[in-house]
Formats: structure tokens, sequence, C-alpha cells
């Protein structure tokens, strides 16, 4: 028996183990779609993609108990993967040409950055921005829900994204070199599926990505009636008819601006819904000219509702989503549409 036991020990390790260098070697985006050599002449490195062996310098993975604790006694925490983004280039309108530099900022600190490449006559982009090592005091990268800024040549792009542990996303990045202010605006509450019943807390973000102060600005985002429910607005914020706005303010060149907004979805929903829509948009004053690109200035988080099991005992049928375990009378007879345990008394 204590052999055995030992033997399961081990063979949980080296499951654990195995797991863990599959996630660390996998790709995290196709690089093929722009060509290894393409890749390695912008100036990509893709040594961090490759794992040392056995005997070489540096720790590989297979070398590493993820059972056992970190050295001062604390649990060892995994790094965090990149959170990754690839796509098209312009400036002006215009595909910007090779060796372009796209960069990517967290709160005014820059920790990516990459030369672009030409594909089929269109610039292109491949970008990993490093996460923050939990297990170390210095701030490598980004966090989980922080807001990432692009710039193209030193031009602030109009597309924002959210920082995510592991995330590829593609994101086709459009800057314009403009004499005065420019807004863009972005929303994201960090799922695409919402249930009956579920809070959702959306970040909305605005950045004036002209050369020139936005006065008077102002965010209105419009929640989906009959759908969910105002719960609360960050700093400040307030609902009337289903619209929630904020304090005006002015936003400097380069500068970016983050809201929240908590709902919460009916419960139950109403039926043949397939979505949840939420919109938001920003406007200023005016008082320096018109905004040249209209069209970044609103932007929508769409979540699709996620199929709730039903239950159907003696006929009747019981909606809503379901706990873990449902208890019947033995002698209820029931059919049920759901891979959760069923149980009776």
């Amino acid at each position: 028996m204590k052999k055995l036991s030992v033997a399961l020990i081990l063979a949980v390790r080296l499951i654990v183990a195995t797991t863990t260098v599959a996630q660390a070697a996998a790709p995290l985006l196709p690089l093929e779609t722009l060509g290894a050599a393409s890749l390695g002449d912008v100036g990509v490195s893709t040594s961090a993609r490759t794992l040392p062996e056995p005997g070489e310098s540096g720790t590989h993975p297979n070398d590493i108990d993820p059972l056992a604790p970190a050295a001062d006694g604390a649990q060892s925490v995994p790094p965090p993967r990149p959170s990754s983004f690839y796509g098209t280039v312009t400036l002006d309108g215009v595909s910007v040409p090779e060796r372009t530099v796209v960069s990517a900022w967290i709160n005014g600190v820059q920790y990516a950055e990459v030369a672009t490449t030409v594909t089929n006559g269109d610039a292109t982009f491949v970008l990993d921005v490093p996460g923050d090592d939990p297990n170390t005091p210095q701030v490598e990268g980004g966090r989980e829900g922080q807001v990432i800024i692009f710039e193209v040549a030193g031009y602030a792009a109009g597309q924002m994204a959210l920082w995510h542990d592991g995330g590829v996303s593609e994101l086709n990045l459009a800057a314009i070199a403009w004499d005065g202010p420019d807004l863009a605006v972005m929303k994201d509450d960090g799922t695409t599926n919402a249930l009956s019943g579920e809070t959702l807390t959306y970040i909305l973000a605005v950045i004036n990505i002209g050369n020139q102060e936005a006065t008077g600005v102002t965010l209105a985002d419009t929640l989906p009636s009959q759908s969910i429910t105002f719960v609360a607005a960050s700093d400040g914020g307030s609902e009337v008819g289903g619209v929630v706005t904020w304090p005006a303010f002015d936003l400097p060149a380069g500068a970016i601006v983050t809201r929240t907004v908590t709902v919460q979805a009916e419960e139950p929903l109403p039926a043949g819904l397939g979505a949840i829509a939420n919109t938001v948009t920003a406007s200023d004053d005016g008082a320096s000219g018109p905004d040249p690109t209209p069209n970044n200035n609103t932007a929508s988080d769409v979540d699709a509702v996620a199929v709730v099991p039903e239950l159907i005992a003696s006929g009747e049928k019981m909606t809503g989503c379901l706990p873990d375990d449902v208890v019947l009378p033995m002698a209820m007879d029931f059919v049920v549409e759901s891979t959760r345990e069923v149980k009776g008394i």
C-alpha cells in the first residue's frame, strides 16, 4: 500500500508538471500569419517562447516541483503569460511603411514595442505585452483588466484594449496626426457571456489621441432596456432613463480617463434574448474644432446570453439557474436536460 501511495503521488506530480510545460510552450498566436523570417527581420524575439533544455543555463519547467513552496516559505505563483495582439496598422488612413514602431503603454509606462512588417501590401504587427510577475517587487508589465494604449510612430491609436493573462486578440490599429483634440473610447466587461441574474462590471476608457486638450468631455452609457438593471457607477456617475452619465471634464492631449458601470442581468432574462449589448459614447464641447474621427467615439460590449439548463418535473417546466444539486421527491417523475447530478430523497 505504501508503494502504491508513493507511485500515485509521483503520477499526480508528473501530470501537473507536464501540464505546466504544455501551457508554457504553447504558442500565444499564429506566428505563421506573418512568417518566422519576417518576425526575425523586424526584431520580434522568439527566444522567450523556447524552453531551455535540461542541463542548460536557466531553470527548466521539468526541474520545478509545482507543489513545492517558494524559498521564502510562501506558495510560488506562476508568472503571468503576455497579453498578445496582432493586426494591421495605418496612420492618417494609409498603411504605414515597413519597420514603423508600434508600442504598448500602461499608466504612462511603455512595456512593449515592435516594428511593423508588410504582408500582401498591408502593414501588420504582432506584439506581446508582458504581465507583472507577482513574485517580484518590480513592475514588469500589465495586470488583469488594466487599459493598454497603443502608439503608432509616436501617435496614439484610436484603439485600446484590456490586459488579460494569456489573451490573444486581433486589433487593427489606426492613428491620425491631427492638430487638435481627437477622442476615442473603449468598453469591456471582461466576458463574452452573461447569465441570468449575473452582475457585470463594464470598464469604460476615453483617450484624447490628438495633440490639443479636449474640453467639456462627457460620457453617456446607454443601458439596454428589459435585460439589465443599473447598480452603480464610479466617479459620480448617475443613471436617468436607462442612460448613465458623468460630470464633464477636460482631457489633455494623450491623457486617458476610465470609468466603471456595474449592472445586474435580470432574472429571468426575456425569452428569446440572444445577447446583451451595452454602448457608450464620448463627446466634447467642440471648442477646439470637430472630432476628425467620430466613428471611434462610440464603443459597444456584446455578451451572448448563456443557455440555462431546464428541469421538467411531472410535466412542469422549472426554469432558472440550477444549483449544483437538485433535490426531488423519490415519487416524482422527471426529465433533466443537464449534466449536473440529480438526487432524490
